[in-house]
């Protein structure tokens, strides 16, 4: 699936077997940096997180402090270096996004 259709499908509330990875999550939020600028890609992805664990039974997993400060970082990055020209370049390029126990309070 490309980044496109993912971030489409999840926007959609689709329920994705095993959750959402973490490298899905990045690529979601770059496409959403792409289309929307930073403050409402923030806000979807809050809004979108908070929906995709409800829809996967664990409502009690989100936690929108940790949504907010991994968003937070990519935009900072996206700010500094730019959006690449792809989802696999902006994360390539940014290795420290691929820890997702980094955002962790």
């Amino acid at each position: 699936m490309n980044d496109e259709d993912l971030a489409d499908a999840w926007l959609a509330g689709e329920r994705f077997a095993g959750g959402i990875t973490h490298d899905q999550h990045l690529r979601i939020a770059w496409v959403l940096l792409r289309r929307h600028g930073p403050a409402k890609a923030q806000q979807h992805l809050v809004d979108g997180t908070r929906h995709a664990c409800a829809v996967d039974g664990a409502p009690e997993k989100f936690d929108e402090a940790l949504t907010r400060r991994w968003t937070r970082a990519i935009v900072e990055l996206a700010e500094r270096d730019g959006l690449e020209e792809s989802a696999a370049a902006f994360i390539a390029s940014h290795a420290e996004l691929g820890q997702g126990d980094r955002f962790k309070g």
